[in-house]
């Protein structure tokens, strides 16, 4: 399946439209309405309902599977669906809890910096660097998580590291 985010936009905007009047869409208006315009990368009736369905597996839009059995499947959209093409995040970002992931490439590094940085010598410093390009994914979720217990274990040092840290990224 090709992703198409600009017929995903299109097909949310629509929904949203009608979303007012609390009418789900019915599947052959969506497909015939997106069909052939210009502008998609495949605007056939499949491209356009594999979209749909990828929108609704990530709960942008409702699937409502067909009553009888000369209907067909309809869709509306979500909440989350108004709040995704909404400029400012919609309630989703008033409400939402931030999560912060770092991958594992973005500890390494951030590690790898702070140990090129340090006053240790440096046959010190090389073990260390070989040894963090030798940890897997499992490994970095460990340091991670054991440097956050050593800060809050040390909570003095941590204190005053987390009081530059806001300093710089408040520009305080």
């Amino acid at each position: 399946m090709e992703i198409d985010r600009k017929l995903q936009n299109k097909i949310l905007q629509e929904l949203k439209e009608l979303e007012h009047f609390r009418q789900p869409m019915d599947i052959n208006y969506m497909t015939t309405n997106f069909i052939g315009q210009e502008g998609f990368r495949d605007p056939t009736r499949q491209h356009v309902l594999n979209n749909m369905f990828y929108l609704g597996e990530h709960g942008l839009i409702t699937i409502h599977p067909p009553n009888h059995c000369d209907d067909d499947y309809s869709f509306s959209i979500t909440a989350e669906g108004v709040d995704f093409i909404s400029d400012d995040g919609g309630l989703t970002a008033i409400l939402g809890v931030v999560t912060v992931r770092l991958h594992a490439d973005t500890i390494r590094d951030l590690v790898a910096s702070k140990i090129n940085e340090s006053d240790a010598p440096e046959e010190e410093k090389s073990w260390m660097r070989k040894a963090l390009a030798t940890m897997n994914e499992e490994g970095y979720r460990t340091l991670s998580k054991n440097l956050m217990e050593y800060a809050w274990e040390n909570k003095a040092i941590a204190w005053q590291g987390l009081k530059v840290i806001i300093a710089q990224s408040t520009g305080g």
